[in-house]
């Protein structure tokens, strides 16, 4: 299981890089996928009831919604599109602390991520 590894490894990596995120550019349905893949990588099945409509505004609802629509993928598959989104987002709209010290001192944090993993 060295590849589990090496995908357990690339996830916790931006999982970590993205608690880092200036989330301000980033469109509320790529949040909305972040999250949901995050919670289906280390919780599984989505184990929570719908949120009713009067208990809970449109960004909970669409949280419950992306995270339910993965039932059923297992842990691997959800870290592998995890990591494909977040190398997508972070090319398109994140400025992360880590891109900020790449930046200083050159240092590449994307020779961890060169795979390529269709998210949809």
């Amino acid at each position: 299981m060295a590849g589990t590894a090496n995908i357990d490894e690339k996830f916790n990596i931006a999982v970590d890089e993205v608690r880092n995120w200036e989330w301000s550019s980033v469109p509320d349905k790529d949040k909305v996928v972040v999250y949901a893949l995050m919670k289906q990588a280390l919780a599984g099945d989505c184990n929570r009831p719908k949120p009713a409509l009067e208990d809970s505004d449109a960004l909970d609802r669409a949280k419950w919604i992306a995270w339910n629509n993965l039932k059923g993928t297992d842990s691997t598959t959800a870290m592998l599109k995890y990591v494909e989104k977040f190398e997508i987002l972070s090319r398109e709209y994140v400025v992360s602390s880590t891109q900020k010290i790449q930046n200083d001192t050159g240092y590449n944090l994307a020779r961890y991520f060169s795979f390529s993993f269709s998210i949809f």
